[in-house]
């Protein structure tokens, strides 16, 4: 009997929503457990680093079967008009199309061993429509009709040797850590120089006649580099420094370079411009900055005499209509 409130194509979406919900959590913390096991690598914990690479290779398992089925979703959401079209069989329950009987199949087996919401009501809905006889031949003949890929990936087997030491290689590499090439080569029983072979024996004595040869390369090459760093010349930041240090200036937005200095103003005084104006014949004052040639200096202020004044009160009270002469 089919769900309450729910539909089909509800579930596959939904499906679809919490199936990419779990590859990318997955794949977050596969990241974590690289960088991990790559400071184990660092430190030289080549066993735990073993140990904790197997759960980063399940959980890359889990996450590509996460993507099958979310393929599978999608296929069935993507041809749903088909998959309501199909046509009745005599019991009444619809016949698989070829083209979807693939997705079908694998969400009907594969629901039950992962855990998604959403994905055991599509294995429902499916059951209800394909009838139990299809769920049956389906259960019982589950190797040839599910694909080999979903099968390999639902075994919780352990990852093989070469697997792992495939990992901890690329961990290596990508996080820029010395990888020991000798433990990852299988041990072998003969040496590299065995007697049985003489042209070995001919490359062992070919490297001793070659070796005082190198010796005295070394002697010649070694005192040239004595001499080279007995000649070169200390930097001038060697030594004792003051313990007072002076910060260089910073650039501003007035002195981008401060190196250079940038020179002073001029003082500006006021000056008076001597030049006709339509107003009255005496001189006026004028900008700062006139023009040259045309400036005259400020005159002094004259004294008043006791006596002038004396002679101008005279005046005045003499010819009181009148002016002053």
């Amino acid at each position: 009997m089919p769900i309450r409130n729910k539909t089909l194509i509800g579930c596959l979406r939904g499906s679809i929503i919490r199936l990419k919900y779990k590859q990318d959590k997955a794949k977050a913390i596969a990241v974590q457990q690289r960088r991990d096991i790559a400071q184990l690598l660092e430190q030289g914990k080549f066993k735990s680093a073993e140990i904790r690479v197997e759960s980063v290779i399940l959980s890359d398992i889990m996450t590509e079967l996460y993507e099958l089925i979310q393929l599978y979703c999608e296929l069935l959401t993507a041809r749903f008009g088909l998959l309501n079209a199909l046509p009745a069989s005599k019991s009444g329950h619809r016949v698989c199309n070829p083209g979807l009987e693939e997705a079908v199949k694998t969400i009907i087996f594969v629901a039950p061993q992962i855990d998604v919401k959403d994905l055991p009501d599509v294995r429902i809905f499916l059951m209800e429509k394909f009838g139990p006889d299809f769920t049956k031949s389906l259960m019982e003949n589950s190797e040839t009709a599910i694909p080999p890929g979903v099968l390999r990936r639902l075994r919780v087997d352990p990852p093989e040797r070469g697997l792992v030491e495939k990992y901890l290689k690329a961990i290596a590499e990508t996080y820029k850590v010395p990888w020991p090439e000798e433990e990852s080569k299988p041990p072998t029983d003969k040496p590299a120089g065995d007697d049985d072979n003489p042209s070995n024996k001919q490359a062992v004595d070919d490297n001793s006649r070659i070796q005082p040869a190198d010796s005295t390369d070394d002697r010649t090459i070694k005192p040239t580099l004595e001499e080279e760093l007995s000649r070169a010349i200390p930097p001038s930041n060697v030594g004792p420094r003051s313990p007072i240090g002076v910060p260089p200036p910073h650039p501003t937005s007035e002195n981008a370079s401060p190196l250079i200095q940038l020179p002073t103003p001029p003082v500006l005084t006021p000056a008076y411009v001597t030049g006709s104006s339509k107003d009255s014949g005496n001189s006026v004052p004028r900008s700062l900055n006139p023009a040259p040639g045309t400036i005259e200096p400020p005159s002094k202020p004259k004294i008043v005499d006791v006596d002038d004044l004396n002679k101008r009160f005279r005046a005045l009270k003499s010819n009181p209509w009148g002016g002053i002469e």
